[in-house]
């Protein structure tokens, strides 16, 4: 079972609204090309798992948020460093919008299982998740980086 199915049984019938599924979408998109590039195999896991998992599922919808996330994908793919700054600074605006500490903390908890879905997380992947979990708010920790053997 992966870090999203437990997730997604947690969550399981929450309304964390949009914002929060949009912000946890939308990072998702930044965890992937945090290394400044993405691998096909890569992308389409992410892609997979942003139709399953509650917090997205039921706060946008499977379909609006897999376009969410292609179009974030597409935007990072043109110009991995100026589009990440802008992407950035929309993250920072959705996170002022997500409803609660509640919301906060289920949506970056979102982003950290399935950015450790394949049970490595690289340096670069920390380094922006311990930013963006500043920039939310979340009291959720950010796991030390390691690679899986």
């Amino acid at each position: 079972m992966g870090n999203w199915d437990v997730l997604d049984t947690e969550l399981q019938g929450k309304d964390l609204g949009r914002d929060a599924g949009e912000w946890a979408v939308t990072a998702l998109a930044c965890v992937v090309f945090a290394d400044g590039r993405t691998d096909e195999r890569e992308l389409e896991r992410a892609k997979e798992i942003v139709s399953k998992v509650a917090v997205i599922r039921d706060s946008l919808g499977p379909v609006l948020g897999e376009q969410l996330f292609l179009d974030t994908v597409v935007r990072l793919g043109r110009s991995p460093v100026e589009e990440l700054a802008a992407v950035k600074e929309e993250l920072r605006a959705l996170a002022g919008r997500v409803a609660s500490q509640e919301h906060r903390d289920h949506a970056f908890q979102t982003l950290i299982s399935i950015a450790t879905a394949d049970h490595s997380i690289a340096a670069s992947e920390h380094r922006l998740l311990t930013e963006l979990r500043q920039m939310i708010g979340s009291n959720v920790m950010v796991p030390l980086p390691h690679v899986s053997v």
